[in-house]
């Protein structure tokens, strides 16, 4: 090692970015508590099973290189191969752009992906009826709490009685995406990090961190990702 980056991350867990005499780059984790060496240790279990459908992926994923212990504490240090690219600015995001499209491919790929990588893993599974469950159970508590302006709590639950919103096939999603975890290279997703919520789901909640974005990028975005994934369900 010649290099050691800054050291970024919270106090569950820390990450930083090493280079060796070689110029190759890796990403060092260092799980702070127990709770954040577990999810951790999910997500290599996750990223394990997914190499073996990488050249389908059209995109990189972290790759396990090996583990180190921290001096001074002996915690466990996870290394991971650098993944390359930069965070996506949706501001400066053309709805006709490569990269719109290339969003679009990239979660009907995840989408696509089989539902054994979730249930032989024993990732969280969630039926629609689940789903709902969990929902009306999150405005009663939101409700409870008194901090929730009428007319939103009323948009919330005028939404849970549509039930064609909850008509949709399971799906593996990936949990997390957003303009933190999708990496992009010359107007193409490169990467996409952060596997540790992958389940069985609303395929939705993939599109969830679009929602405050432009509309016409949002439409474009959902567009052709119907187009790339046949079947989708268009609510």
């Amino acid at each position: 090692i010649v290099h050691v980056g800054q050291l970024y991350g919270d106090e569950s867990l820390r990450y930083t970015v090493v280079t060796d005499a070689q110029g190759n780059q890796f990403e060092a984790r260092l799980p702070r508590t127990t709770g954040a060496l577990t999810e951790l240790e999910l997500e290599l279990q996750v990223l394990k099973n997914l190499s073996s459908f990488k050249t389908r992926l059209g995109f990189d994923i972290p790759q396990a290189i090996g583990e180190t212990r921290e001096v001074g504490t002996g915690n466990r240090v996870l290394v991971f191969k650098y993944v390359e690219g930069h965070k996506i600015d949706t501001r400066r995001l053309s709805p006709a752009s490569s990269l719109a499209q290339s969003i679009s491919r990239t979660i009907s790929t995840i989408h696509a992906l089989p539902i054994e990588l979730v249930q032989n893993n024993g990732l969280s599974e969630f039926s629609p009826a689940e789903n709902i469950r969990l929902r009306v159970a999150e405005i009663d508590r939101a409700m409870q709490s008194g901090q929730v302006p009428a007319i939103l709590l009323q948009r919330w639950e005028d939404a849970l009685a549509d039930v064609s919103l909850f008509k949709y096939q399971p799906v593996v999603v990936h949990g997390s995406l957003g303009h933190d975890t999708i990496l992009e290279n010359a107007g193409e997703v490169s990467g996409v990090l952060d596997w540790k919520k992958v389940q069985l789901n609303d395929p939705a909640l993939d599109f969830a961190w679009l929602a405050g974005e432009d509309t016409e990028l949002v439409e474009s975005i959902l567009l052709n990702y119907q187009l790339a994934r046949n079947g989708a369900d268009a609510n």
